[in-house]
């Protein structure tokens, strides 16, 4: 094989598997949770490689408190109900999944470390395991669509892996593992198409509706629907290749119905299981059903190509650094390359004329949407335009290296693709530029606009082997750049838990575990109010990821502040002595963030035992002193 040597392809698994061992013993991972330590009053220590980020505080500040107080919960370790977070019972499968003792955690198969593994390691089993395993699946799907040209295959994984998208939202809202399922399932399907063995075709079946269940509990429409598209269409691709030479016998309808049958009990009974919080969730203000029109992100299709800069620079363009990230897919080329080749040759390729189609009818819903019915129809209606670019990227992916691996022509003209890939680059920058002109400065305009010139330029002679290395080893060093710096690589998790506010909250936790807790913090609205789901101490404010209506109705007799509180929020407490407050819970930030002032009164209504306050002495007549570090004090309440 040429470029990558044989024995290392040969023996690849064994070497990956090895890597993982070793990784998984050193308790590696990609979590910012270091962000943490000096709140704390600790130091972080633990980073090995790049830095934590501050915008990654859905992981550091939400769900990985959240995988603490799995291992901690007063109850017992990994329960399906929470005895910790929002201070109440509280599904953890459902919503912001997190590992659980279940059998349905076979649809969550890189939280099953943490079952039996220490949380460092566990971590590093969920945050290298999937990765790993991205690549690994991506490279082989790789060798499926280009016919086993293991270069490009290789190039390909990588396209995915460290996407900016991917590697952005590594740890959040399960891209990572829709990916797998999408390359994976299709892979099983083609043994399942290819192979006469009843026993393994019964396996592969088993395996693909792992894979679909799995998909479906990632429980984000936003990129589950326009991604599934992209899944159809691949589906419908291998069947049209291999149906008519596949035999089916009884036992393989058979197999299937029951496969099918024990899959659709399995999620009847998870969402039997969750009905409360999955009918909560959708009665909710935020984020509640959504019915999305499409439209009005033409230019937001270019914005990939600032993307090689966001692991550098640390921010974005279109909005925050991690809504502004995409599959970096060469667009427009990728899809005019493809269509030139369907255009000019006389036999079409089936997959790239229905990746055609699939990005077509992607790239209309972003740019112009639907009408109303249609977005219904097509479910479209739940996926926010600028998302669905995520599901238009990796199908216009698919269809470059789809087009790449089947071309045939020896080369065109250099004159005329230097000219179209000069004009093409040059008005893609252009467009990218005007989302926001101040984020380039002269330097970076010049090596972007010369990146893309070569790969732009490189698609149309990549038939020369030469020029085919070169734009592979472009493409790769392309997305190292884009994607190796966003997310540090951190050993252990020592520097979190051993530092004085936890030490000091944990000792008064050990001796009343299920006292309810409530943290005060002042000019801040998010990082520290999940600081007791570190050590499993219930706490009533910490992110709900549904609301607890009942709770607030308490202190809301007249439900007169229920359309702030009932939704997804981080809670932040204001501690007053004023009897009557006007506006008692109040929208601040954004619409995931409220403040609710709370009285004495207020928190003895809610059961609330202890306050850790950084807001200086609490009064003596109204609260007990018990302890104090790094500038955060712990009160019981009189």
């Amino acid at each position: 094989m040429k470029g990558i040597p044989e024995k290392i392809f040969r023996y690849r698994y064994i070497i990956i598997f090895a890597l993982f061992v070793i990784i998984v013993a050193l308790g590696l991972t990609g979590s910012s949770i270091g962000l943490f330590a000096e709140r704390l009053g600790g130091t972080d220590n633990g980073i090995l490689f790049g830095k934590s980020r501050p915008i990654r505080s859905d992981e550091c500040y939400v769900s990985t408190p959240m995988l603490f107080a799995q291992y901690y919960d007063p109850e017992g370790a990994f329960p399906y109900f929470s005895s910790v977070i929002r201070g109440s019972i509280t599904d953890v499968f459902l919503e912001y999944g997190q590992p659980v003792l279940s059998i349905f955690s076979i649809f969550r198969p890189f939280y099953l470390g943490y079952l039996f593994l220490p949380i460092a390691n566990g971590m590093a089993f969920y945050w290298f395991g999937r990765l790993i395993v991205l690549l690994c699946v991506s490279f082989e799907f790789g060798r499926l669509i280009t016919g086993d040209r293991k270069l490009l295959s290789l190039t390909y994984s990588i396209m995915i892996a460290f996407s900016p998208i991917v590697q952005w939202w590594f740890a959040t809202n399960c891209l990572v593992e829709m990916l797998i399922c999408i390359q994976l399932s299709i892979l099983l399907f083609n043994k399942y198409l290819t192979d006469d063995n009843k026993i393994r075709r019964i396996i592969y079946m088993a395996l693909i509706m792992i894979c679909a269940g799995t998909y479906i509990m990632t429980m984000y429409p936003a990129w589950q629907v326009p991604l599934a598209y992209c899944l159809l269409g691949l589906i419908i691709w291998q069947i049209t290749e291999h149906f008519k030479d596949t035999k089916l016998h009884a036992v393989d309808i058979v197999s299937t119905l029951i496969l099918t049958a024990v899959l659709a009990a399995m999620i009847l009974a998870i969402l039997n299981k969750s009905k409360d919080a999955f009918m909560t969730i959708m009665d909710t203000e935020y984020p509640g059903s959504r019915f999305e029109r499409g439209g009005g992100c033409l230019n937001i299709m270019f914005n990939y190509i600032s993307n090689i800069w966001y692991g550098i620079v640390g921010e974005g363009t279109y909005a925050d650094v991690c809504s502004s990230s995409f599959f970096i897919d060469l667009f427009p080329i990728c899809y005019i390359f493809p269509l030139y080749n369907v255009i000019s040759s006389k036999k079409k390729d089936t997959l790239t004329v229905i990746l055609l189609i699939v990005s077509s009818f992607l790239g209309i819903w972003i740019v112009f949407g639907y009408p109303e019915t249609m977005a219904k129809f097509t479910l479209l209606s739940n996926a926010q335009a600028d998302r669905t670019i995520v599901a238009f990227g990796f199908c216009n992916i698919l269809l470059l290296i789809r087009s790449l691996s089947i071309f045939s022509k020896e080369s065109f003209g250099w004159i005329k693709t230097t000219i179209f890939s000069l004009f093409t680059a040059f008005m893609t920058v252009w467009i990218a530029k005007s989302i926001r002109a101040d984020y380039y400065n002269i330097k970076m305009l010049a090596i972007t606009s010369l990146i893309f010139i070569l790969l732009f330029w490189g698609i149309w002679h990549f038939n020369n082997k030469w020029i085919r290395s070169i734009w592979c080893f472009v493409m790769i060093f392309t997305m190292f750049m884009s994607g190796i710096f966003v997310n540090p690589v951190r050993k252990g998790v020592d520097d979190i838990e051993d530092t004085p506010v936890l030490n000091m909250m944990r000792e008064i936790h050990e001796k009343d575990p299920h006292a309810l807790w409530v943290v005060d913090q002042d000019n801040d609205y998010l990082p520290m109010v999940n600081c007791g789901l570190l050590i499993g101490a219930p706490t009533i404010n910490s992110t709900n990821v549904y609301p607890d209506m009942d709770r607030w109705h308490l202190i809301d007799t007249e439900k007169q502040y229920e359309s702030v509180y009932n939704r997804y929020a981080h809670i932040c407490v204001d501690l007053t002595e004023e009897e009557n407050y006007d506006n008692k819970f109040e929208i601040v930030l954004a619409r995931d963030t409220f403040l609710v002032h709370l009285n004495h009164d207020d928190l003895d209504t809610l059961g609330v035992t202890y306050v850790l306050s950084n807001n200086g002495e609490l009064p003596a007549d109204l609260y007990n002193y018990i302890d104090d570090a790094a500038g955060w004090f712990v009160y019981s309440i009189k």
